[in-house]
């Protein structure tokens, strides 16, 4: 009966070591948002429930309307951020090179967050050639983050559609009509 227990107790003990050195390294969770930037504010404004169109941009300088992607560290250890690539199912991938605020690479400390502020049109107009191309109607893309041990991490996806293109209107001229006057 002893070494029944013995074993039991040594496994437990085996299982508590392993999780223990596998959750002490760095984790880190990631969270796409979008919000607005000016003059150095960042303000974070919940995403759309209906997705983003590609098409729409309302906003004009000075305010930029932005796609936010913040890191968060939730493990004991110091991390490097190494890059950001945004990716669908349809394997779609977009890598940023031009960033509002948090440049890449970056140290990330333990319990620490770190946020990457890109431009929502650069996004919309990736976004919307690869939506032209595959010739559909909607994209959902997720933020992968390249950690400097090799990891990646995911944020939820977001829905980026073609809704109605207000150039499309424009570029039309009202005297052209499809009736013939005979």
């Amino acid at each position: 009966m002893t070494g029944i227990a013995g074993g039991v107790m040594g496994g437990l003990s085996l299982g508590w070591n392993i999780a223990s050195y596998l959750l002490a390294g760095g984790r880190a969770s990631v969270k796409m948002e979008t919000g607005l930037y000016m003059n150095g504010n960042l303000f974070a404004m919940p995403s759309p429930k209906e997705g983003i169109n590609v098409y729409d941009n309302p906003l004009t300088a000075p305010v930029d309307h932005v796609l936010i992607v913040r890191v968060h560290s939730k493990g004991r250890q110091a991390m490097t951020i190494d890059g950001v690539m945004f990716s669908g199912r349809t394997g779609a991938t977009y890598l940023p090179t031009q960033f509002v605020q948090g440049a890449l690479p970056a140290r990330l400390e333990a319990y620490a967050s770190h946020t990457i502020v890109l431009r929502l049109p650069d996004i919309n107009l990736q976004a919307h050639e690869v939506l032209r191309r595959m010739a559909t109607t909607e994209l959902r893309l997720r933020a992968a983050v390249q950690f400097g041990n090799g990891k990646t991490k995911r944020s939820k996806s977001l829905r980026f559609y073609a809704g109605e293109d207000p150039h499309i209107e424009l570029a039309r001229n009202p005297d052209d009509s499809d009736e013939c006057d005979d």
